[in-house]
C-alpha cells in the first residue's frame, strides 16, 4: 500500500515515547490515591492515639470501603487523620470515627460514622470527644503485673500443649460456638447480677484450684475416669440419663422428706453419743490394760484345748447328772422357800452359830487349856460355876440369852462364854 514506507519522523517519535513513559510512571506513582485528576472530600479527624494508622489505610462505613487515609499528622498535641472521600460525599456535624483493626498483623482502618442530616455539615474537623483509638495488645499488657503475666504466659502456655493434637475437637468447638456464646450470654447476665456474689465465687474458685496444685497426674487419672463415665452416659444418646433427670424432682423431694424426718433421729443419736462418751472414754482409759491382756492371753489360751480335753468327760456327766436331777429342782425350791424365815431367824447369830459348833466340838474332847471338861449354865441364874485351874469354883457374871453379837463383846470385857 505504502510503495515506499511510511515517513517516520525520530524525533517526534521519540518526544512520543517519553511523554507515554512519563504518564505511565505518573499514573503508578498517583494510582494509589484513586483516580488520578479525581475530585475528592476530604474530612480531618483528631484522636488521642492513632496507633499504627497509615497513609491509604480503609475509611470504611458500616463495614463497606468509602475511602482511604490521606494522610497522619501530628498538631496541638494530638495526632489528625485526613480522610479522603469520594467528591460530595456528606459528612454531619454529629459525625464520629474510630481507629479498628483490620486483622491480627496490626493493619489498621478508620471505621467513619458519617452522622445524622439533622446535625447539619460538618465544620472544621471531627473532635476528639467523638473518636475512639484502638487499644493495642501490648497496652493491655502494660497494664499487668510481673507476676500477672508470668500468669498469664503459663497459661497460655498450658493452652496450646493441651491443644496440641485436638484439631477436630477444636472444630467441634468451633461447631458448637454459636450455641455456647448464647449460653455464655445468659450466665454472664447471671454473674453481672448482684445475686451472683461473684467476687465470692473467683475467691473460692482460687482456692479449689489451689488444692490441686502439684496434683497434677491424679487430676489426669481423674479426668480420664470422668471421660470414660460421661461416655458410659451417653449410651443411648443419654436417654438413661434423661429419664433419671426426669425422675430427679421427685427422688428430691422424697429424699427432702426422709432428711426432715432424719432430723429427729440425729437428735436422739446426739444424745445416745453424749450419754455413751463416758463409757467411750472409760473404754479408752483401759485400752492399755486390755493391750496387755491380749499380749498375755497367748499363753492361758494355748492351754484351753488341753483343758477342754480333759473336762470333756466330766462336762459330759454333769450334763446327765443336770438331766436326772432336773425332776428335783421344783422340790428344791420348795425346800429353799421353806427354809428362809428360819434362815433369816438365824443370820444375826452367824458368829455365834460358829461358836456354839466350836463349843460343842470342845465338849467331846479332853477338856480346855483351863482343865474345863464339863460346864454348866443355869437358864435363870446370873453367873456359872466353873473350876479354874486350882479347882476353885469362882463365879463369873454371864447372860445366858445375848443379843446377836453380844457374846464377842462380853468374852472381851472378860464374863465367861
Amino acid at each position: 500500500m505504502f510503495r515506499h514506507g511510511i515517513p517516520v519522523n525520530a524525533r517526534a517519535l521519540g518526544a512520543v515515547a517519553l511523554v507515554v513513559a512519563a504518564a505511565s510512571l505518573w499514573l503508578g506513582l498517583a494510582a494509589h490515591d484513586g483516580v488520578p485528576l479525581a475530585k475528592h472530600t476530604y474530612v480531618d479527624a483528631a484522636f488521642d492515639d492513632v496507633a499504627s494508622v497509615l497513609a491509604r489505610n480503609d475509611v470504611r462505613v458500616a463495614g463497606v470501603r468509602v475511602g482511604q487515609v490521606h494522610r497522619v499528622r501530628y498538631e496541638d498535641h494530638q495526632a489528625i487523620v485526613t480522610l479522603q472521600l469520594p467528591a460530595g460525599y456528606a459528612v454531619h456535624g454529629d459525625a464520629a470515627a474510630a481507629v479498628g483493626a483490620r486483622n491480627a498483623l496490626g493493619q489498621r482502618f478508620i471505621a467513619l460514622s458519617p452522622g445524622t442530616p439533622a446535625a447539619g455539615p460538618l465544620r472544621g474537623r471531627i473532635p476528639k470527644d467523638r473518636t475512639s483509638s484502638a487499644v493495642e495488645l501490648d497496652q493491655v499488657l502494660d497494664e499487668l503485673d510481673g507476676p500477672t503475666r508470668q500468669a498469664l504466659q503459663q497459661a497460655l502456655r498450658s493452652l496450646g500443649t493441651g491443644a496440641t493434637g485436638h484439631s477436630g475437637d477444636l472444630s467441634d468447638l468451633l461447631a458448637a460456638a454459636p450455641e455456647l456464646l448464647a449460653d455464655m450470654g445468659t450466665i454472664a447476665g447471671d454473674l453481672a447480677s448482684g445475686d451472683a456474689q461473684l467476687v465470692a465465687l473467683l475467691a473460692a474458685t482460687e482456692r479449689l484450684a489451689g488444692r490441686f496444685s502439684g496434683r497434677d497426674d491424679e487430676v489426669a487419672a481423674l479426668a480420664s475416669d470422668l471421660g470414660k463415665t460421661l461416655a458410659a452416659l451417653s449410651t443411648s444418646r443419654g436417654a438413661a440419663l434423661d429419664a433419671a433427670l426426669a425422675r430427679a424432682p421427685g427422688a428430691l423431694d422424697a429424699t427432702d422428706g426422709a432428711l426432715k424426718d432424719l432430723t429427729g433421729a440425729v437428735a436422739a443419736t446426739r444424745q445416745a453419743v453424749a450419754a455413751l462418751a463416758p463409757a467411750s472414754a472409760g473404754l479408752g482409759d483401759a485400752a492399755a490394760d486390755l493391750r496387755a491382756a491380749l499380749r498375755e492371753a497367748p499363753g492361758p489360751l494355748r492351754r484351753i484345748p488341753g483343758v477342754a480335753s480333759v473336762a470333756g468327760p466330766a462336762t459330759g456327766e454333769l450334763t446327765g447328772l443336770a438331766t436326772d436331777a432336773r425332776p428335783l429342782a421344783a422340790d428344791v425350791r420348795r425346800a429353799l422357800h421353806l427354809a428362809h424365815t428360819p434362815l433369816a431367824v438365824l443370820a444375826p447369830y452367824a458368829a455365834e452359830l460358829g461358836h456354839l459348833f466350836t463349843m460343842l466340838r470342845s465338849a467331846t474332847d479332853d477338856g480346855d487349856a483351863n482343865g474345863n471338861w464339863l460346864r454348866f449354865a443355869p437358864a435363870g441364874g446370873p453367873a456359872t460355876l466353873s473350876p479354874g485351874p486350882d479347882r476353885r469354883t469362882p463365879a463369873s457374871p454371864r447372860n445366858p440369852y445375848p443379843a446377836p453379837g453380844q457374846a464377842g463383846r462380853d468374852r472381851a470385857t472378860g464374863a465367861r462364854p
